[in-house]
């Protein structure tokens, strides 16, 4: 066996006899030099004769001695540790490989390993560390070796073995080899904890009693899952269980499990670790066998990786919003790594090129170059990558070698932090010719190395032709400044005109020297130069822009002007002022104009209002005195004609309301209101009035609504109704058998409300296709004829129109001729809330009638029409009350003063004194235990009920009155509400 020391002595001697015979060669006169390393080759001889004796004392020594250098290998080994091991020097070149060999078994030599570590950084160097291990020799035999290792200053180990033989009985070896194990696992730095084959604790390390909190006196000895509890806080199989046989259910406790050999790997989350944290874990399990391999017990280890975990998902996390920042950011961009390999690129990105992700991502070779140059080259993610630590000199000359062709570098610059900005044209965009705008900088690692760079480019073709259009117009526009018609003044702070432009055409044009250098104060009316200094300093202050109007008399004529003043630099002030003397007298004239329009409108509306009211006072009367006579005993023929006359009335009725709601809607007067109503009566109302009509026809008349929507809304429930009766009526119109249908669904949201979607639906005769252009038109019908069988105004579907559009939706209609129309429309509107649907419940104020009873009810009628009062007290005298009449406001006033009264119906129009004013003097003078109003009108105008209702009265009806609306309206006002109803049954 050669000698380490020796061969380095050796090679040492020797280059001091080279070096001792180029000193004499080149320098003769270097004796001190030649003396100095004759002494060396002296003492190295001595050196070499005692490095001799300690060989020959390593060499006959009884114990087994190594040398393992700092790198791991074998530097120096005695005979006597080939006898005991029988390994040759070449089969164990280094400490890693005979460890292998000498314990076989990974748990054991881990854990050897593990104990040496842990004894060298505990003692330290140049102190003694011995343990017994048993070893696995060349030829397969097991010896106990007591070891004692001592580590050098320069990091080399000097390893000493000694056989343990006969001085131990196989049982000592056995109990000093399983207190060197037991030992082994409580320094181990994992949790780890033992069983034997009855599943029994038999070891439980220290780093387990710091993990769990359980010390190994309370554990030792006990079965039944009892290691589990700390972990999972119930006793189950766990890991280590599964080394006595699979368990698919144990399996699935686990996020990740794999077997590799007889080794078990698994990740999964502990509940119950640290005062109930949610921690991961990462055990290992390994079973432990006999020398004849059977099963004694097993292992597990286990390690807190929860901040690994933690680490990995805000890693996760982390680049998962970085990717998505890259690939939301509105400019074009991409990301290569250090070797140049597309690692993202945007959506932007995508969109300039045509490229999609997936057809680049994990590209290199300048791929990435190919849309914007038409081949393969560095791009500026390349220059900052590769150059990014340079000076901006070296960049510069490499560059401009490089892209001399297209002046790349001339346009680009580089930023103080290394990022790189370049504009430049590009012939080979996808699309045709573009300027482009590039930034690049690289990308760092936590500790400063370079990982890659990313680019962003914007398409600025735009921009640039927009200055380059704005360079052709600078000589246009100041030719434009010439001609503009403003005059412009350049003014100082203290009043002095510095500078001015006029049209030298215009009328108010001065020579510059009548003014340039003087003051506003020297030239204009005191009044004018208060004005615009207070303008002057407020524009100083605010540093906005002022605008004020004056009036000069110029040649006897007032002319009016408009000033802007503007803030300048240097304490001076842009003076814009403008003629606007004929603005005025055209906001003049559209001031009276729209007076007049205003005055028009009134007009137009007191006109609709008193012609409402004329031709509803006689329709009253008709209505009314045909409805009475139809109550009485009447032979066919006059039942007919009366039955005629009432429906021409109706008829009559309907087309005032149309032309007045048509009115009010074009004069924008028609609000839409917002109230909690139930939509299922809403369309039961509507379809009340025109049940009648649909029996005659024996038309299969109802509606169905989608379980999906409210039942109470918010909305005007009386603009639906007005729609869906004037669609029903069309429907039923036009049908002569079949059905007629109301549908109602959901249709989404939208701003917030619900958007409903209505559809009425018929068999009737359906409308050409060529008429359906015109159906929502006003005064528009499908039959225009002379000879028309079907009536009405035009104005319904109009009026639907206009209403459904005040409610935020659309309507139109699909039809086919002989099979039927359907009209649909949408609206929108909110949920009633519980506190609306709870004042939906609320009764209305009723009236005490402890003072009288029904038929001794005190009703006075307020009305100036002799036949509309004669109407009025038939009606009432069916219902079993007599009434007293009075024929203006003054009237009534004079019957409450003599007696009380428990019900006034109030005519709102009528000489004298009107029902409005004698309402509000009602209430004034008896404001306690005054009589129910209920208003009798033939206004008919958008705000009439509001009138009524702010007057003073608590009810409204309109002429022409039925019979069935008086009972009705007299029902709401006491608690036995339903007598009129059913008295009115009675009669008839």
């Amino acid at each position: 066996m050669g000698s380490y020391f020796s061969d380095k002595i050796n090679e040492i001697s020797l280059t001091l006899e080279e070096l001792g015979s180029k000193i004499a060669e080149t320098c003769p006169t270097c004796r001190a030099v030649s003396e100095t390393v004759e002494r060396l080759k002296v003492g190295l001889e001595e050196l070499e004769d005692r490095s001799r004796n300690i060989t020959s004392i390593i060499k006959n020594a009884p114990l087994a001695i190594a040398i393992i250098e700092k790198d791991g290998t074998f530097s120096s080994i005695n005979p006597k540790f080939i006898e005991i091991f029988g390994y040759d020097p070449e089969e164990i070149s280094c400490g890693r490989e005979w460890f292998k060999r000498a314990f076989p078994d990974p748990d054991y030599r881990n854990a050897a390993i593990a104990t040496w570590i842990n004894d060298k950084n505990e003692i330290g160097t140049g102190a003694k560390r011995c343990r017994t291990f048993t070893v696995t020799c060349k030829d397969g035999t097991k010896k106990t070796i007591r070891f004692a290792a001592v580590q050098q200053e320069n990091g080399a180990n000097q390893l000493i073995c000694e056989e343990v033989k006969e001085s131990f009985s196989c049982d000592e070896v056995a109990n000093l080899t399983r207190r060197q194990l037991m030992d082994i696992i409580d320094f181990l730095p994992d949790a780890t904890f033992v069983i034997d084959e009855s599943r029994k604790v038999i070891a439980w390390n220290r780093a387990i009693e710091e993990m769990t909190g359980i010390k190994k006196q309370e554990i030792i000895g006990k079965g039944d899952y009892a290691y589990s509890v700390p972990f999972y806080g119930e006793q189950r199989p766990i890991l280590i269980d599964l080394i006595y046989g699979d368990n698919p259910e144990t399996r699935s406790q686990y996020r990740y499990v794999e077997k590799k050999g007889d080794t078990l790997y698994a990740e999964s989350v502990a509940p119950f670790l640290l005062a109930g944290q949610r921690t991961y874990v990462w055990a290992t399990a390994s079973p432990l066998r006999d020398d004849e391999g059977e099963l004694i017990g097993a292992i597990e280890s286990i390690r807190d990786i929860t901040e690994r975990k933690e680490a990995e998902d805000a890693l996760h996390d982390s680049e998962r919003r970085l990717a998505d920042i890259i690939n939301f950011l509105p400019d074009a961009t991409f990301v290569i790594n250090r070797q140049g390999t597309v690692i993202a690129w945007n959506r932007a990105i995508e969109a300039m090129t045509g490229i999609i992700a997936k057809d680049m991502l994990g590209k290199g070779h300048y791929e990435y170059a190919l849309p914007f140059y038409g081949k393969r080259r560095p791009t500026l993610a390349n220059l900052v990558l590769e150059y990014n630590q340079e000076s901006p000199d070296e960049y510069d000359e490499w560059g401009r070698r490089y892209w001399i062709s297209n002046e790349f570098s001339d346009n680009m610059m580089r930023q103080e932090d290394g990022s790189l900005f370049w504009e430049g044209f590009m012939p080979n965009m996808r699309g045709g010719e573009a300027f482009l705008q590039g930034s690049a900088t690289a990308l760092y690692d936590s500790e400063g190395n370079v990982t890659g760079a990313i680019e962003s480019v914007r398409n600025i073709t735009e921009r640039m032709r927009a200055q380059m259009e704005l360079k052709k117009n600078e000589a246009k526009n100041r030719s434009l400044l010439d001609a503009i018609p403003d005059m412009m003044f350049l003014i100082a702070e203290d009043g002095t005109f510095l500078d001015y432009n006029v049209q030298e055409t215009s009328p108010f044009y001065l020579p510059p020297q009548s003014f340039l250098g003087k003051k506003m104060q020297d030239l204009l009316p005191d009044d004018m130069v208060t004005q615009a200094f207070y303008h002057v300093n407020q524009a100083k202050k605010n540093r906005k822009m002022q605008i004020f109007e004056y009036a000069l008399i110029i040649d006897g004529k007032m002319s009016f002007f408009e000033a802007r003043i503007n803030p300048g630099g240097e304490d001076t002030f842009l003076l814009l002022v403008r003629d606007i003397t004929d603005s005025k007298k055209a906001q003049e004239a559209l001031r009276k104009a729209k007076e007049d329009a205003e005055a028009a409108a009134r007009a137009k509306s007191e006109f609709l209002a008193n012609m409402s009211h004329e031709i509803r006072t006689p329709l009253n009367a008709i209505i009314g005195m045909t409805g009475i006579l139809l109550d009485t005993p009447l032979l066919p023929d006059q039942k007919d004609c009366l039955e005629t006359v009432r429906s021409s009335g109706d008829i009559l009725v309907s087309v005032i309301n149309n032309i007045l709601d048509f009115s009010k809607i074009e004069e924008g007067k028609r609000e839409i209101e917002k109230q909690p109503f139930e939509l299922s009566k809403c369309i039961e109302d509507a379809m009340d009035l025109l049940t009648p009509i649909a029996a005659k026809k024996y038309i299969h008349f109802y509606y169905d609504i989608d379980d999906s929507i409210p039942k109470r809304l918010q909305g005007d429930a009386t603009s639906i109704s007005q729609v869906l009766i004037n669609l029903l009526g069309n429907a039923i119109k036009f049908t002569d058998r079949g059905e007629v249908s109301v549908h109602v669904s959901g249709d989404g949201q939208e701003n917030g409300k619900t958007k409903l979607f209505f559809s009425v639906r018929d068999t009737g005769i359906g409308i050409p296709q060529d008429r359906m252009s015109s159906l929502f038109q006003s005064f528009s019908q499908v039959d225009m004829s002379t000879t028309r069988k079907y009536g009405g105004t035009g104005l319904g579907l109009a009026i639907s129109k206009k209403l459904v559009q005040l409610m935020g939706g659309t309507i139109w209609a699909q039809s086919e001729i002989c099979r039927g129309s359907t009209f649909s429309f949408t609206i929108l509107a909110d949920e009633a809330t519980p506190e609306q649907c709870l004042e939906m419940k609320k009764k209305p104020n009723m009236v005490d009638l402890q003072q009288g009873i029904p038929g001794h009810l005190k009703l006075l009628i307020a009305e100036d029409n002799l036949v509309n009062q004669k109407v009025a007290l038939l009606m009432l005298r069916k219902l079993g009350i007599r009434a007293d009449v009075a024929a203006n406001g003054r009237e009534v006033l004079q019957a409450l003063e003599r007696q009380n009264y428990d019900v006034v119906l109030m005519d709102v129009q009528m000489p004298e004194m009107d029902g409005f004013d004698a309402a509000k003097a009602i209430r004034e003078r008896w404001p306690n235990g005054s009589p129910h109003i209920i208003a009798v009108t033939a206004h008919a105008l958008e705000g009439d009920r509001k009138r009524c209702i702010e007057a003073g009265m608590d009810d409204y009806i309109s002429k022409p009155v039925r019979l069935e609306e008086l009972a009705s309206a007299l029902g709401r006002v006491f608690p036995a509400a339903g007598r009129y109803e059913e008295r009115l049954a009675e009669v008839r």
